[in-house]
């Protein structure tokens, strides 16, 4: 053993810690910092570019000049919250950067709400619109007569009850038909509720935003990784269901020009518990 050997402590590290994105104004200034949950993994990836000049004399030629014209550094990571926030980010909305995004719905009264023709077989989503399109949710039970905070169902713009030909799902607000009925017209009283919503419109937004990892390891001291600019995009497909594995995020962050003044990537030698 050599005396480098003997007097040197490996740091060896079981990464493992917390990550946080600052979604960036206009101007790129910072907002604050949202911890993203629990995440399966992250990496750091660096990619190159490079000129090479080669000698023109001799019958071989060789190396002259070898140059790096460009690097590329790109963060990727996959998390497991599956928190409203999160899916704003990974469908790229157009409220992606939008703090609160939240649909309320009042308990109030809808009379004869229009579906047109239903068949047989085939439900509705009550309260389903552009503005709202999953719906006003939960509804009064079912009755086939007029009654205050009851669903009620007609047809062809009478009063006359379609007994027999529907059910309702009280809890969903959907009605399922079991027979045919023309011009379906249904009286309800929603719930009142107030959900958060991730919507991807016609204009979506990317998200530019800081990126902090906090390492908290039991082995070896950890580094804290600070990214003052990147461009946040969804890393492909995640599983809406599966009997295998829980739901995940794939997310990939390219390092970015950061503002005047700032460095683009910084590790810093600085553990989560300054105290371990």
């Amino acid at each position: 053993m050599t005396i480098s050997r003997d007097g040197h402590k490996n740091n060896v590290i079981l990464g493992s810690g917390e990550l946080y994105i600052d979604v960036l104004d206009a101007n790129d200034g910072l907002t604050g910092e949202r911890y993203l949950g629990d995440a399966v993994g992250a990496t750091l990836s660096l990619a190159t570019e490079r000129t090479t000049i080669q000698s023109g004399t001799g019958q071989v030629a060789q190396d002259l000049v070898d140059v790096v014209r460009s690097v590329s550094r790109t963060l990727g990571f996959t998390i497991r919250d599956m928190s409203i926030d999160n899916w704003r980010a990974f469908i790229i909305g157009e409220d992606a950067q939008t703090s609160d995004r939240e649909v309320s719905v009042a308990a109030s009264a809808v009379t004869d709400e229009s579906w047109g023709d239903v068949k047989a077989g085939r439900s509705i989503q009550l309260g389903a619109k552009a503005s709202n399109p999953s719906g006003v949710g939960a509804v009064g039970a079912a009755t086939d007569s007029a009654g205050a905070g009851k669903t009620s169902v007609k047809s062809d713009s009478t009063s006359v009850a379609q007994s027999g030909k529907w059910k309702l799902d009280e809890k969903a607000g959907r009605i399922l038909f079991l027979d045919d009925v023309s011009d379906v017209k249904v009286t309800y009283t929603p719930s009142a509720k107030t959900v958060g919503r991730a919507i991807a419109g016609s204009e979506p937004k990317q998200l530019t935003c800081a990126l902090r990892y906090i390492e908290d390891t039991a082995s070896g001291k950890g580094r804290n990784v600070f990214v003052r600019k990147c461009v946040l995009v969804p890393g492909g497909e995640m599983a809406l269901m599966s009997r295998e594995t829980e739901q995940q995020m794939a997310f990939t962050a390219t390092v970015q020009e950061p503002p005047t003044g700032w460095p683009s990537l910084v590790i810093d030698d600085l553990p989560l518990n300054p105290e371990a």
